[in-house]
């Protein structure tokens, strides 16, 4: 299955199809979307077509997401772990853990580097200078991020303004749109807005909007599989291959 098999058609002009890539190792990542919008099940599969077959990636689980408890091969961590080595999936649970504790714990991944960070909900995420740190040098030090977050507004600016790809879903807030607009284009047709109402109009049920800012290539995506699909794909991915004798 190719990445687009997955996807509803992305425009009316089929040959845009051609721009559409995935985020790499060097990429930061960040998903908006109001709860129920569809923005953590979409998260989840691009973090299963993320190369955590080359390097580890971590799942700091601030708001408890059951989907992300589901995927069966990921490893718990606790904070007085060492960041792994070994390529994989991992799943660190926050919700009601010491910020300090937290802070520490980002300063060891941006030491150790060459590691994946994928945040859901990023506004629930204290004001970090290590996750500022891990944002603004990530790509030299191979740290690509995912950042999750109902609220644009609520989260530090540099979530939005260090991003190389920007997926949103419906906002319920003007504020928010406006927030994400500041640094996704004005002149393209997915982020025109409504002449009389000023707001970008309202996206059909689990579809967003996708922005490559290196591409410069913009897009409406429909709805991502389902959550079983999703889990699948973790599970074949993560799978240890059996070695031929």
């Amino acid at each position: 299955m190719t990445a687009f098999d997955a996807l509803q058609k992305l425009t009316k002009r089929d040959n845009r199809r051609d721009f559409f890539r995935f985020p790499d190792l060097s990429h930061r990542v960040t998903l908006n979307g109001r709860t129920g919008s569809g923005k953590t099940q979409f998260g989840a599969w691009l973090l299963s077509n993320a190369r955590f077959d080359l390097q580890p990636f971590i799942i700091l689980n601030f708001k408890d997401e059951k989907l992300f408890h589901q995927i069966e091969r990921a490893r718990p961590l606790d904070y007085s772990d060492v960041i792994p080595d070994k390529p994989g999936l991992y799943h660190l649970a926050a919700p009601g853990v010491d910020p300090d504790l937290i802070e520490k714990w980002l300063w060891k991944l941006w030491n150790k580097a060459n590691t994946g960070l994928f945040v859901d909900e990023a506004y629930l995420m204290p004001d970090f200078q290590a996750y500022k740190a891990i944002l603004t040098t990530g790509r030299s030090r191979h740290i690509p991020t995912y950042s999750l977050s109902q609220r644009p507004v609520a989260i530090p600016r540099f979530v939005i303004s260090e991003a190389d790809f920007y997926i949103s879903f419906n906002l319920n807030d003007k504020s928010d749109e406006e927030r994400v607009r500041e640094f996704t284009p004005g002149d393209h047709e997915t982020y025109l807005l409504n002449r009389e109402t000023k707001r970008l109009p309202r996206l059909s049920p689990f579809h967003s909007r996708w922005y490559d800012i290196g591409n410069d290539f913009s897009c409406v995506l429909g709805p991502c599989p389902d959550t079983n699909e999703i889990l699948e794909k973790f599970e074949r991915r993560l799978t240890p291959r059996q070695r031929m004798i």
